[in-house]
């Protein structure tokens, strides 16, 4: 192709969630000599300022009429755009009002768009295996042959290696989790074992960002606060790698499980083993393999995830075995400039059958 493509990295707003911030990466190592790079969305956020920063216009716009007409002012070639996947024909309307003739859409959640809209989109990309299932699953008709793709989410893996993870103190009975403040994005569970874990190893610290008001009250009525130290939100990825150098277990819960789960990603590229569970959208069970660089419980058992994340508070040797697991998967399986190669290579593919067959 002779020239560069026109992209629009379209979120509905761009806040602190794992899809936002997949974006952004995914702009930060697009190939440049391939792509010129946009971004937009209905509301801006936390993250508008990082994107703006890697040099890229960000447009925000709530009302779809004037959102298009910006669009078809810039003569976009491609929308790559981030969405439950669920009908959203506003969205989809002003896409193709604005003339883009390629469109490819992220489908974080897996959810089936059985409008006609859903033949308007070159590819559906899903975040994982069990997410690319659960849309086979929910499919009322065939499926779009040859228009899925699995991309798993970036994550800066070069970017992580560049702190001293040898010289964790794995003897330290230090646990925790990194989430945003939505009770969606956390578990019960989380919570319920700090009892279990404080009477079996009192030295215990259950370290957090994001710890959501319901959970921080529960967490008083157990008498357990001494046990639990908040650190603030933040974008910083050297303010994350140095939380969660701090660890030497992830702990994690969500109500609504993870179609990805990037804080669980990104304790994997930190090299710490991973405690989680099975149930809703699932994909947690596909990063963390039980006994393998982790362990899967069954959510409504409380004991048996105290137990195992006591057994590893107590195990420093086992708490480095697994870590080492979660790495070597996570730098095998989401180094951010591996799976933007992947979406390069899908955003072409749909964009020449578009070319080719409009």
């Amino acid at each position: 192709m002779s020239r560069r493509l026109r992209l629009l990295e379209f979120s509905n707003q761009w806040e602190l969630g794992g899809t936002e911030k997949s974006a952004e990466l995914f702009m930060k190592y697009l190939d440049r000599s391939r792509f010129e790079l946009l971004a937009a969305g209905w509301r801006g956020g936390e993250r508008a300022p990082a994107i703006r920063a890697l040099g890229i216009e960000l447009h925000l716009e709530a009302d779809p009429r004037s959102m298009a007409d910006w669009i078809r002012s810039q003569s976009i070639d491609i929308v790559h755009f981030h969405r439950a996947g669920v009908t959203d024909t506003v969205l989809i309307d002003t896409f193709v009002a604005a003339g883009v003739p390629c469109l490819v859409e992220h489908n974080i959640f897996a959810q089936f768009d059985p409008s006609p809209d859903r033949l308007r989109i070159q590819r559906h990309i899903f975040v994982s295996d069990t997410s690319c299932a659960f849309y086979r699953q929910r499919c009322t008709g065939p499926v779009e042959k040859g228009r899925l793709a699995r991309i798993y989410n970036p994550v800066e893996i070069t970017e992580f290696d560049r702190f001293d993870w040898p010289s964790r103190r794995w003897e330290a009975p230090i646990f925790g989790r990194l989430s945003r403040a939505d009770e969606l994005k956390w578990h019960p569970i989380n919570i319920e074992i700090l009892p279990h874990v404080r009477q079996a190893v009192p030295r215990a610290r259950f370290f957090v960002i994001g710890l959501p008001p319901a959970y921080r009250a529960r967490i008083e009525q157990l008498g357990v606060t001494d046990m639990v130290t908040e650190f603030p939100p933040t974008l910083s990825l050297d303010q994350i790698a140095s939380f969660l150098s701090e660890l030497t277990v992830f702990t994690h819960g969500s109500a609504i499980g993870e179609t990805f789960g990037m804080g669980i990603a990104e304790a994997m590229a930190a090299h710490l083993p991973v405690i989680t569970h099975t149930g809703g959208d699932g994909a947690q069970c596909e990063l963390i393999t039980d006994g393998h660089n982790g362990f899967v419980v069954d959510p409504k058992d409380v004991a048996s995830y105290a137990e195992r994340l006591i057994r590893l508070l107590k195990d420093p040797e086992l708490k480095e075995i697994l870590g080492q697991r979660s790495y070597e998967r996570a730098r095998s399986q989401f180094d951010a400039r591996q799976v933007t190669r992947e979406l390069e290579a899908t955003l072409l593919e749909a964009y020449r059958e578009t070319v080719d067959h409009p």
